[in-house]
């Protein structure tokens, strides 16, 4: 029998380089949220330790936990242990893949590192939600919460680079409907505050097995136990599907 992969992705979403209310509403106009809400949000990762205010110009930028897992951060206050507590074990045992979603959408900012077996991208939002696209419906969370006619003007505005990437506008939009059609975190978004969407991906013998599960957090650091609740109810999602056996183990 053929090796098999397992890969999670996890979805959060990062204020970088833009002040605390212009990442405010680009958050409540990309994702349909109140604006009270996504200052809720900002401020429930500011708690958190993911992103930090600079003493001098007030700006918001990528925090500790970004800066432990080597990417340039501008302030470095101290790592909260829940931080370290649960995201190192799931990177040694999940083969994470962590998606930090910067809402500036500076395309100059791509970069990649490795902690152990996890991928870390810090990526803009609309080019991680694309990437998300191809591991499962967590990843059509954010386009499904668009109305129709922002999705076109996505797919115009970007379709060289979509092109390029080997993705179809047809395609896109096929996915969008199915993830609206499934209910797949459409009704609350999973990016509202203390929400984590994580899609995990099985491929046996050729044969992807694929499953997303949200789960309801609280501010600051329980934020990041939510993840591995999420982890866990997307695993025993995946004991209910035609999944052999060994493929659940580790």
């Amino acid at each position: 029998m053929a090796p098999f992969s397992i890969c999670v992705s996890i979805l959060l979403l990062v204020g970088d380089s833009n002040r605390a209310g212009v990442t405010a509403r680009y958050v409540s106009e990309q994702l349909g949220l109140s604006l009270s809400t996504a200052y809720r949000w900002i401020d429930m990762l500011r708690q958190s330790g993911l992103v930090v205010r600079h003493p001098s110009t007030r700006k918001l930028h990528l925090g500790p936990l970004a800066f432990d897992l080597g990417v340039q951060a501008v302030a470095r206050p101290y790592v909260p242990p829940a931080i370290e507590k649960v995201l190192k074990p799931l990177a040694s045992q999940h083969a994470c893949r962590l998606h930090l979603v910067r809402c500036s959408g500076d395309y100059s900012v791509l970069q990649r590192t490795y902690f152990d077996v996890a991928e870390l991208e810090i990526v803009p939002s609309k080019v991680a939600v694309m990437r998300l696209l191809g591991i499962g419906p967590a990843g059509v969370c954010l386009l499904s919460r668009w109305p129709d006619y922002e999705i076109d003007r996505y797919l115009v505005r970007n379709q060289d680079g979509l092109l390029a990437a080997g993705y179809q506008g047809a395609d896109i939009r096929e996915r969008v409907r199915q993830c609206r059609k499934l209910g797949c975190f459409v009704t609350r978004s999973v990016l509202t505050p203390g929400y984590t969407a994580v899609a995990i991906d099985f491929e046996v013998d050729g044969v992807v097995y694929g499953v997303s599960a949200a789960s309801a957090g609280s501010e600051g650091g329980k934020q990041f136990h939510a993840i591995r609740e999420a982890l866990d109810r997307a695993r025993a999602s995946l004991a209910t599907q035609a999944v052999p056996e060994f493929a659940l183990e580790g």
